[in-house]
């Protein structure tokens, strides 16, 4: 396949449960479900839709991918009961250095597919892009783009999540919990949890934005602690404990703007046995270039029984909050 620049709208990078791809920035996620062992999600234009599937796979020895791209045709062909079906084209494909099939069909519409397999992350992938047939010439480079921009593994332990031009790294043993993607408000939450003797240790980084701070936060957006005492406090301690005590908030800097960082400690008991200890970390900014407000909470929860030593968390040490906070980037640089 080749590249057509000319053509080409501006691109941002979304990174989602283990996929880092480039996407045009007025193309919006529509839909997703599952996690990073087996998904689904989908981005929309006005008049096309890329989809994505995933799937955990071993691979057996007869594994073939080409006859999984025929199952795959054929399955397509009889969806649409075979209504003015025609095949265009077919033939094998390079994708993230792997092995791969590219096809290409019509219906009413007209559909660029590809299937492979990523040995690294055993995974078998699936990907659709439908438009109109009146669209050739435009959307034929945005999908050869987005396909050479594609990486479905990580050459590391971290994991890229980007989302309208924020994003962040984790790592990669965390997954996408809730999430809520409107207009004006996002909102993600990564989860971790590690299992050990007379003890849970549990982990959230939970992020969120809201979009047109200076209309919506007129009186507060440019000063993070007085736009969390307003019109953020009740609920946060709504989600962590209506009793928590903050400690002082400290200035710091996220990307160059101001911010505000406040920690605390909520500690719970049991009828018998358990204790818990909840620690949170919490990073509150205005970044004018995006004219949104941020906030980027992590919260590590140590179940364990009552007369037990505490220990040291694993999954969210200082040293790793401080490598996600300065992975953030919250506009187009």
């Amino acid at each position: 396949m080749t590249d057509n620049k000319a053509t080409l709208p501006k691109f941002q990078l979304i990174g989602w449960q283990g996929l880092e791809i480039q996407m045009p920035e007025d193309w919006r996620l529509t839909f997703d479900i599952g996690d990073s062992l087996k998904g689904f999600i989908r981005f929309a234009s006005q008049s096309s839709n890329l989809e994505i599937k995933w799937e955990t796979l071993k691979k057996r020895a007869d594994f073939s991918i080409d006859a999984v791209s025929k199952n795959l045709i054929n399955k397509i062909e009889k969806s649409v009961k075979k209504k003015n079906f025609k095949l265009l084209k077919r033939q094998s494909a390079s994708v993230s250095d792997h092995k791969g099939v590219y096809f290409h069909y019509r219906t009413e519409q007209e559909c660029y597919g590809l299937t492979w397999y990523c040995d690294k992350a055993e995974k078998l992938f699936i990907l659709l892009h439908v438009f109109k047939p009146k669209e050739y010439r435009e959307t034929k480079p945005i999908f050869e783009y987005i396909v050479n921009s594609l990486k479905c593994h990580s050459l590391d332990e971290q994991a890229l999540w980007s989302i309208h031009n924020f994003s962040l790294k984790t790592p990669s043993s965390f997954r996408l919990g809730k999430r809520k993607i409107l207009l004006g408000h996002i909102n993600l939450s990564l989860l971790a949890e590690k299992p050990r003797p007379f003890r849970v240790e549990k982990a959230e980084i939970f992020f969120q934005c809201w979009s047109l701070a200076n209309v919506k936060f007129e009186d507060a957006y440019n000063d993070p602690e007085k736009w969390f005492k307003k019109y953020y406090e009740k609920e946060f301690r709504k989600k962590f404990g209506k009793k928590m005590k903050t400690d002082e908030f400290q200035s710091t800097t996220i990307r160059e703007h101001a911010a505000k960082t406040f920690t605390c400690t909520i500690k719970s008991f049991g009828l018998i046995t358990s204790h818990t200890v909840t620690n949170i970390h919490n990073t509150i900014w205005y970044c004018p270039e995006s004219n949104r407000m941020y906030m980027l909470t992590f919260s590590i929860a140590m179940n364990k029984l009552r007369f037990t030593a505490m220990k040291k968390t694993e999954l969210l040490p200082p040293e790793k909050i401080n490598d996600i906070i300065n992975s953030v980037s919250c506009h187009v640089t």
